[in-house]
């Protein structure tokens, strides 16, 4: 399960803060499925998405949205996503939290080994003194 995490800000950044007036334009069901296309949209850019967990009024329930997505183990985590939303040149940075999931390495982002059994040579110096980029 990943948890995108949405910072209250304007609609800039935030694309999904629909106001009232263009709520009542847009419709109701055409509404929702812009918020449900943005959200698939997202998680598609992380895997294969199975599930997108909504309230029934379809906002952010706090800061986050949660996404059910498949992701390839063999390759690292995202830990952000960087989206021209608006499509005018300005990337967007949307940070990503990751939940329920089983051993993964803390140092490299994959989800096929743990820390302790980490190999990859760009990390392994300082072992005892990694950085845990992925995690706590």
């Amino acid at each position: 399960m990943v948890v995108v995490k949405v910072e209250p800000s304007s609609k800039r950044t935030n694309p999904i803060n629909i106001g009232e007036e263009e709520e009542t334009t847009l419709g109701r069901s055409e509404l929702e499925n812009r918020v449900m296309g943005y959200w698939d949209l997202l998680g598609n850019m992380i895997g294969d998405v199975q599930e997108i967990d909504v309230s029934p009024t379809y906002e952010c329930v706090g800061k986050y949205i949660r996404v059910r997505v498949m992701v390839n183990v063999s390759k690292p985590l995202h830990q952000i996503l960087r989206v021209d939303v608006m499509k005018d040149g300005i990337e967007s940075t949307i940070l990503l939290r990751y939940e329920k999931l089983l051993d993964h390495c803390y140092r490299c982002g994959r989800l096929e080994h743990v820390v302790r059994e980490c190999t990859n040579a760009t990390m392994m110096d300082g072992l005892e003194d990694y950085s845990v980029q992925f995690g706590p």
